[in-house]
């Protein structure tokens, strides 16, 4: 998937955001936070920062729920830790 912010429709703000983030990030561990209502492209957006990083050669540490897991709320899923 090429990154650009005409694949996010309405996201631009968002993507221009990400890219900014990445273009501060020197070295060392950075973390960027994106996070909403369900439904409104974050995960769309996620993809796109995470590709948009791997072709900046960044090392991308990234995770996501197992199916038993998404059926936890997020308060839920903190009471974990």
């Amino acid at each position: 998937m090429s990154a650009s912010a005409s694949q996010v429709i309405g996201r631009s703000k968002e993507f221009d955001s990400l890219r900014q983030f990445l273009d501060a990030v020197v070295e060392g561990p950075a973390a960027f936070l994106i996070e909403g209502e369900a439904g409104i492209g974050k995960t769309a957006l996620w993809k796109q920062a995470v590709d948009l990083a791997l072709r900046r050669s960044y090392r991308v540490l990234a995770c996501r729920p197992a199916d038993s897991e998404t059926r936890l709320s997020f308060k839920e899923a903190r009471s974990f830790r």
